[in-house]
This record gives C-alpha cells, sequence and structure tokens, in this order.
C-alpha cells in the first residue's frame, strides 16, 4: 500500500517517470485559474452522538461512514453506510436525513453501491472490514443487502457468502447491471478466519 506497483519490475524507467511528470505539470499549469483555496466545509449530518467511555476527550462523533454512493443523474439522493448506524439517505443534498434499514437485522455497513443503470437498484454489504488493527470495534455483517426501490425494502442475500461477512466494496458494471462485484474481508472477532475473505462476482 505505501509503495506504487510497478508490476512487473521493482523500478520505474526514467523516460516513464519523466513521462507521466511532464503530464502532471501540464495539468497544473491548466488548473492554475481554479482557485480552490476559498472552499469551506459544513457539516450536514447526521448529528453527531457524545462519546464519553472509554475515551470521553474524543467529544461529539460522527460514527464511521463506512460507504457513500450518490445517485447518478440527480446529486440531492445519496446514501451512506455506517458502522453500528445503518444505512441513511437524503434526497435533499444532505439538509435531512432519513433511517432506511432500521428493520434489517445488521446496523454495520462496510460498502454501499447503487446500480449506474438503474438507480432505484442499491447494494449495501453488512459488516466493516478490519484493515491491518486488531481492534474491538470492527463489527461483522450477516450478508448483502439489496434494494430494487430506491432503500425502501431490502432483501438479504447471504448465498455463497455465509451469514458472517465484512464488506469493504461493492461495485455494479455499468455495462451490465446483473455483473456485481464485491470485495470481503475479515473482522476483529473473525479476524483471518473466514472462509468468504476475497474478491466475489455475481452474474445474475
Amino acid at each position: 500500500i505505501h509503495r506504487p506497483r510497478m508490476f512487473p519490475y521493482d523500478t520505474l524507467p526514467i523516460y516513464t517517470f519523466r513521462a507521466e511528470l511532464k503530464k502532471e505539470m501540464e495539468k497544473d499549469r491548466l488548473n492554475k485559474g481554479n482557485n480552490f483555496s476559498d472552499i469551506t466545509w459544513t457539516n450536514i449530518g447526521p448529528s453527531g452522538v457524545i462519546y464519553d467511555a472509554p475515551a470521553p476527550q474524543w467529544g461529539e462523533l460522527s460514527g464511521r461512514i463506512r460507504g457513500i454512493a450518490v445517485h447518478p443523474t440527480d446529486p440531492n439522493t445519496v446514501y451512506i453506510a455506517t458502522a453500528s448506524g445503518g444505512i441513511w439517505k437524503t434526497t435533499n443534498g444532505g439538509q435531512s436525513w432519513s433511517d432506511i434499514a432500521s428493520e434489517l437485522p445488521s446496523l454495520t455497513y462496510g460498502a454501499i453501491a447503487i446500480d449506474p443503470n438503474n438507480p432505484n437498484i442499491i447494494y449495501a454489504g453488512g459488516g466493516e472490514i478490519l484493515f491491518g488493527v486488531t481492534a474491538p470495534y470492527y463489527y461483522e455483517g450477516a450478508g448483502l443487502y439489496k434494494s430494487v426501490d430506491g432503500g425502501t425494502t431490502w432483501n438479504q442475500i447471504t448465498n455463497g457468502f455465509g451469514s458472517v461477512t465484512h464488506f469493504g466494496d461493492v461495485e455494479v458494471s455499468p455495462h451490465n447491471s446483473n455483473l456485481v462485484f464485491a470485495a470481503l474481508g475479515s473482522g476483529n472477532l473473525f479476524n483471518n478466519n473466514l472462509p468468504n475473505e476475497g474478491i466475489w462476482r455475481s452474474t445474475d
């Protein structure tokens, strides 16, 4: 992760380096007129909670947002997948949010995706993946969830995955809605001992 991937060699040819550097410098030159220094950020929710144990000094936290999916044609519609907080949806650009997964058996989600060919179809991967750090707050999920009505109702999918899952990503092919890809890992209680760790593909 901390080194560039240069397969099949372990060094980058100098002519390749110079060509890439030239391209980046040209992009930088073309962007000189765009001043991004005055951009400000505003908290648009959902609201945080006061974290009083075991680290009260952390104060108000929003929780871990593990995935964000923006509607392909309506930027005001956004879905977020959270750790221990469920799935949330906004249709007004973040001014207000709705909990759309309170009835599901899992509160923790590690990934969320919108089918770019049919934005009413949403996939949410249950459980959050552990990225190399042993800690007691990486929670498992219970499969993949699919909605065909914009998050109003959901169907739980455990076929192939099993009932304990930790999702790192879910993607739908922009060329074929039947092609869905998922990346699964492990979590604290099941670190490196789940048979479903790896890359998955569905063709249906």
